[in-house]
């Protein structure tokens, strides 16, 4: 398949260049994806669909009924058995809408927290609860973006974790926030959205709408389009 540089397609055909987009996205690397249809099937072909644990469905960032999930309990969380796959080149997106319901707040994890693979919650940088986006690198680093990158409360935020080896950039909103280099322990095949399986007490305390997994770097302006066509 011949991908299309979104740069090439005119402003004024806008519907053209999100058919473009959805079909260059979807075709190409999709290892994942949870639309959250009122279930958390799997979208991809894959067939890791999502065992839900204490989140309820709820209105996604459009406002349609039964597109998203929230997670307001502590132990809520969805739940997935991953096939194999090296996790060497990565691109993880989804809105979420944060609350701040709870101190620890996870927004997704592959691994186990405590000894291996990595993940996306809140924290203060020092391994506490607080309002800042935290690489979580399980066995290795509580928070690998030293509290760099606030994330806004009661509000829709795309966020998109891209990993080229161990080079870790973070998007929001469509923009690079932060960049960092660090090793990390392969995970295992425990995965978990909104919550953390090892953690009981680490779900998000907010909402998760449209989660996809991409098996390959996707370009910032890939990134920028999936945050304006999603």
């Amino acid at each position: 398949m011949i991908e299309k540089n979104l740069t090439e397609i005119p402003s004024s055909d806008a519907p053209l260049a999100q058919q473009i987009t959805a079909k260059m996205l979807v075709e190409k690397g999709l290892m994942l994806h949870y639309p959250f249809h009122g279930t958390a099937e799997d979208a991809s072909g894959r067939e890791q669909h999502g065992a839900i644990y204490h989140a309820a469905l709820t209105k996604n960032r459009l406002g349609m009924s039964n597109r998203a999930f929230q997670f307001a309990h502590y132990d809520s969380y969805i739940y997935a058995k991953l096939k194999k796959y090296d996790y060497k080149k990565s691109t993880i997106a989804c809105w979420v809408y944060w609350q701040q319901r709870h101190a620890l707040a996870c927004i997704f994890h592959v691994g186990h927290s405590g000894r291996n693979g990595f993940g996306l919650l809140m924290s203060d940088s020092c391994c506490g609860g607080g309002a800042y986006l935290s690489l979580l690198l399980g066995g290795v680093q509580c928070d690998a973006f030293s509290g760099a990158v606030e994330l806004p409360s009661l509000e829709w935020v795309h966020l998109c974790l891209v990993k080229n080896e161990s080079k870790w950039t973070l998007f929001m909103n469509g923009k690079k926030r932060i960049q960092v280099t660090h090793a990390y322990s392969p995970p295992d095949e425990m995965f978990s959205v909104g919550g953390c399986i090892t953690n009981l007490n680490a779900s998000f305390g907010g909402i998760v709408s449209d989660f996809r997994w991409f098996n390959r770097v996707l370009s910032p302006i890939k990134i920028k389009a999936l945050y304006e066509n999603t």
